[in-house]
């Protein structure tokens, strides 16, 4: 838990969806805010998917980095996952002329 208090302390931006005193869903964003944004997590409770939350989060994050050209996120593979990301305007980089690398640990 402490690892995650930090890693959104030190990221560029989060926002936060909340019920009252409950926290509904989050997306947080690393990088420099002028030449990339990277997406590093959307998260909503099982509860509220499938609400526009994620979407509402998504839409928030590229509103406010509109001029930043590069906007990279990566996620596993899971059902519904590829389609939420290109509805919202993502292409997929396995093809045309962007090359997307990753080394796991």
């Amino acid at each position: 838990m402490e690892v995650l208090k930090q890693a959104i302390l030190q990221s560029l931006d989060v926002i936060t969806v909340w019920n009252d005193d409950k926290l509904l869903g989050l997306i947080r964003a690393i990088g420099d805010g002028l030449t990339i944004v990277y997406i590093q997590d959307i998260l909503v409770l099982n509860a509220y998917q499938n609400k526009g939350i994620a979407s509402e989060l998504l839409q928030r994050i590229l509103n406010k980095y509109k001029n930043v050209r590069q906007k990279v996120l990566l996620t596993e593979e899971a059902s519904g996952v590829r389609y939420f990301y290109e509805k919202n305007g993502f292409e997929s980089c396995d093809q045309g002329l962007l090359v997307a690398l990753a080394k796991m640990n």
